[in-house]
C-alpha cells in the first residue's frame, strides 16, 4: 500500500433519541439505517499510471443526528484522497446499554464438545449442571451453556444485495463440517477410494447437513462452499465423472503414478526430496490456518475432515540416525529441517477458531514401510509411524478424533457427522487476564458415568510483542489474496453498483477491535480495500486507520450492534471482485469478506 496521510474528522457533540418504532410496526434493523444522506455521483477518477492508488474528490461529512454518539473524535489515517466515514449505530437507549463484549480485556473463552458414552455413541440431552470446566487445572463457573440439538437460534436476516463472511448466516447454527481432499499428500489408488465413500457417504447424509469441499493439490481450491443441501455438492462431484478427484483437485504428480519415477527420485538424492516435503508441508499447513480462519466466528461445532495421506513432521532423516519421535530429528549429514513452527501456527488458529481436526488416512490398514529418507513418493506413508503420530497429535490437540489404520472411510465420514449433530457449547471468562502467549490448558468433565468429551485442548492467550512484530501490510494483503473470507471479525458489506455512486457499505462486529485506554475504550483498527481483474491479479488498493474513543455504554453497543463503514470506491473497469479486509491493530485478528463487482445496465 501507498505511504499513509493522515485526516481528522471531529463528530458532532450532540446525540438524540433512539428512533420510535412505527405504529403497528417494529423498529428497523439498526444497521440498516443510513448513515448519511446519499451523496451526489462525483467526478471520481481513476488513475491507471502504474503503483498508483484511487484518487477520489472529498466528500463532505452529513451524520443524520441519531446515528452519532456524542463527542467521539474518529482519526482515519488513509492513502486515498477522500474520507471514509464511519457511524457509530446507537439506536438503543445509553441507560438500558446491553453486556460488553470485549475480548481484549474480559476474555470469554468458548469451548465446543461432543460427548460419547463408552461405545462411542454421541449423547444428546444433557444438561449445562453435567458438565464441569476447568482451567490449567482449576473449576471455572460455566457463564453460558448451550444445546444446538434442542435449541435453534434464529438466522440473522441479511438485507438484499448484502453478503457475509460468516457461514452461520446461510443456515440454522448446527454446526459445520468441511470436508478437505488433500491430493498433494495422497497417492492416486488412496484418492479413488476416498471418491468412492465420499459419493455413499453425500448419498446418505441429512438435506439440512451444512457440509463444504475444498481440496489441496498444487493450490489450494474451493470447490463448493457451504450449502444447507448435500445433494447439491452430491450432484457437482458426480457431474465430473472422475473417481480419482482429480478433475476437482489438480493433476497426479509423476511419481504417483509411474513406480520408475521413485526410483528416479532416488537417484537425485535426498536434497530434492527434502525441497519438496517442505513445500508440501508449508502449503498444507497455511491451508489449515486458513480454513481455520475462515471458520472463526461460525458457532457451534465445527468439523475438518481432513482426507489425506499426511507427511513426517521432518525431513533429514536416514536409517541409521533416525528415530521415531514426530518432532523430528538431526542425521549424520547434519541436514535435518522439522515442520514444529508450521504445526504450532495451525494448531493456534484451529484451537482459537474451536475447529477440531478428524483426519482420515484413505491408504488404509497397512504395514510398516521401512524407513528411507531418500524415497519420497507423496502419499506413500513414508516415514509411517511419524505421519501417523502428526495426524493422531492434530486431532488430539484440537479435539477431534484420527482415523488411521483403518480400512472404512465411510464409518469414519459418519462417525464425524453423526457427532457434530449432538454438540454442546460452553464458555466461561478466563481466570488469568495475561495476554503473555502462553498455552491455556482446558478440561471439560462429564459428571455422569461413563461419558466422556471431546474438546480442544486449550488456546494461546495473545501476545502483544508477536502482534507489533507482524507486518501490517503483508498480513493484509494475504488476507485479500486468499480464496477464503476469514471470519474472526465478522463482516456484512455491500458493493453498490457504478450508477448508485460506488460504495462500500459494512457492517464491521466489533468484539476484537475494542480495547480500554483508562476510564474510557478505543477502537483501532484498519480497513483495506484491493481490486482484483479476472486473472487475479490485484489492479488496485487503499486504506483506511481508524482510531476513536468512546465511554462504556457506547462501547456496549458497539459489542452488540457492531459499527458501520461506508467508503466510496472507486471502481476500476477491469476488476471483478473487490476484498474489504479489517484488522484489528491490537490484537492482529483479521476479517475479510468479497464483493462482486455490480455491473451498470
Amino acid at each position: 500500500m501507498p505511504a499513509s496521510t493522515t485526516s481528522r474528522l471531529q463528530c458532532p457533540t450532540w446525540i438524540c433519541n433512539p428512533l420510535p418504532p412505527k405504529r403497528g410496526g417494529s423498529r428497523p434493523a439498526p444497521w440498516r439505517l443510513p448513515l448519511r444522506p446519499p451523496t451526489p455521483p462525483g467526478s471520481m477518477p481513476w488513475s491507471t499510471a502504474p503503483g498508483s492508488s484511487p484518487r477520489l474528490n472529498p466528500q463532505p461529512f452529513h451524520p443524520r443526528p441519531h446515528i452519532l454518539f456524542r463527542g467521539i473524535p474518529v482519526n482515519f489515517q488513509h492513502t486515498a484522497l477522500a474520507t471514509g466515514i464511519l457511524g457509530l449505530i446507537a439506536t438503543a437507549s445509553l441507560a438500558q446499554a446491553p453486556d460488553l463484549v470485549l475480548r481484549s480485556t474480559t476474555r470469554l473463552v468458548q469451548v465446543e464438545v461432543v460427548v460419547r458414552d463408552s461405545s462411542g455413541n454421541p449423547v444428546a440431552g444433557l444438561k449445562k449442571g453435567d458438565f464441569e470446566v476447568l482451567e490449567d487445572k482449576k473449576p471455572q463457573p460455566i457463564q453460558f451453556f448451550a444445546d444446538y440439538r434442542r435449541e435453534k437460534p434464529a438466522v440473522a436476516e441479511l438485507p438484499p444485495g448484502m453478503v457475509s463472511n460468516r457461514p452461520e448466516v446461510t443456515g440454522p447454527r448446527r454446526g459445520v463440517t468441511v470436508i478437505l481432499v488433500d491430493s498433494l499428500n495422497t497417492g492416486w489408488a488412496a484418492r479413488a477410494r476416498a471418491y468412492e465413500n465420499l459419493i455413499k457417504f453425500l448419498k446418505g447424509a441429512d438435506p439440512g447437513d451444512r457440509v463444504a469441499l475444498y481440496t489441496l493439490g498444487h493450490r489450494f481450491k474451493v470447490f463448493h462452499d457451504f450449502t444447507g443441501d448435500a445433494g447439491a455438492l452430491l450432484k457437482r462431484i458426480e457431474a465430473m465423472g472422475n473417481p480419482t478427484l482429480a478433475a476437482i483437485g489438480d493433476e497426479t504428480p509423476l511419481d504417483q503414478i509411474i513406480p520408475e519415477a521413485a526410483e528416479l527420485l532416488k537417484w537425485a538424492g535426498a536434497r530434492e526430496d527434502s525441497v519438496r516435503l517442505i513445500a508440501r508441508a508449508t502449503a498444507t499447513f497455511d491451508t489449515l490456518t486458513a480454513i481455520a480462519n475462515h471458520l472463526g466466528s461460525t458457532p457451534g461445532w465445527k468439523s475438518l475432515i481432513w482426507i489425506s495421506g499426511g507427511f513426517p513432521m521432518q525431513t533429514g532423516m536416514d536409517r541409521s540416525t533416525s528415530t521415531t519421535h514426530w518432532r523430528g530429528t538431526r542425521t549424520t549429514t547434519g541436514e535435518f529441517r522439522s515442520f514444529d513452527a508450521e504445526f504450532d501456527r495451525a494448531i493456534k488458529a484451529l484451537t482459537n477458531s474451536n475447529v477440531a481436526v478428524y483426519p482420515i488416512d484413505p491408504v488404509g490398514l497397512q504395514a510398516a514401510p521401512e524407513f528411507d529418507a531418500a524415497v519420497r513418493v507423496p502419499g506413500s506413508g513414508q516415514p509411517w509411524q511419524e505421519t501417523n503420530s502428526m495426524l493422531r497429535q492434530m486431532a488430539r490437540r484440537t479435539g477431534g478424533k484420527a482415523y488411521t489404520d483403518l480400512n472404512d472411510i465411510l464409518g469414519s465420514l459418519k462417525d464425524v457427522t453423526e457427532g457434530a449433530q449432538s454438540s454442546y457449547t460452553l464458555a466461561y471468562y478466563a481466570p488469568n487476564p495475561r495476554e503473555d502467549g502462553k498455552y491455556r490448558r482446558i478440561t471439560v468433565r462429564v459428571k455422569k458415568r461413563g461419558l466422556t468429551a471431546s474438546h480442544r485442548e486449550g488456546y494461546f492467550a495473545l501476545a502483544a510483542d508477536d502482534i507489533r512484530q507482524t507486518d501490517p501490510e503483508k498480513t493484509m494483503l494475504a488476507a485479500a489474496r486468499d480464496p477464503l473470507d476469514s471470519s474472526v471479525i465478522g463482516i456484512d458489506a455491500q458493493l453498490q453498483s457504478p450508477a448508485a455512486g460506488s460504495r462500500i457499505l459494512a457492517r464491521v462486529h466489533t468484539a476484537e477491535l475494542i480495547s480500554p485506554a483508562g476510564e474510557t475504550f478505543v477502537v483501532e483498527a484498519t480497513a483495506g480495500v484491493y481490486q482484483f481483474d479476472r486473472e487475479g491479479r490485484q489492479i488496485g488498493a487503499f486504506a483506511d486507520k481508524i482510531s476513536f474513543n468512546c465511554n462504556p455504554a457506547q462501547a456496549a453497543q458497539l459489542s452488540q450492534f457492531g459499527m458501520s463503514y461506508d467508503r466510496a470506491i472507486a471502481i476500476h473497469p477491469e476488476a471483478v471482485r473487490v476484498r474489504l479486509v479489517v484488522r484489528s491493530n491490537r490484537t492482529g485478528a483479521l476479517g475479510s469478506i468479497t464483493l462482486p463487482v455490480p455491473r451498470a445496465d
